[in-house]
């Protein structure tokens, strides 16, 4: 996603927490081989497709993962934690 790639990625752990399905790749279940091969197939049929998806993908990680985004998550959580005042 930060190189502005589209990802395919299987539907476990925090992935689905990043991106949501066709925003910025595809998310698959896991295990299934079927799946992640329409989702590859889907993306190397489309260089439109490609292009959208990897520019949303990086605007994402832009938005989303910077160092101010991560400090100001982190303060969220200790503020509603009561370790620091709000």
């Amino acid at each position: 996603m930060a190189c502005g790639l589209p990802v395919v990625a299987s539907k476990v752990g925090g992935i689905p927490e990043i991106f949501c399905n066709g925003e910025a790749g595809f998310l698959v279940e896991p295990d299934n081989p079927q799946e992640l091969a329409t989702a590859i197939e889907k993306l190397l049929d489309s260089v439109e497709m490609r292009t959208k998806i990897g520019i949303t993908a990086r605007t994402i990680v832009e938005k989303k993962f910077t160092c101010v985004a991560h400090i100001e998550r982190l303060l969220s959580i200790c503020q509603h934690a009561g370790r620091f005042p709000a």
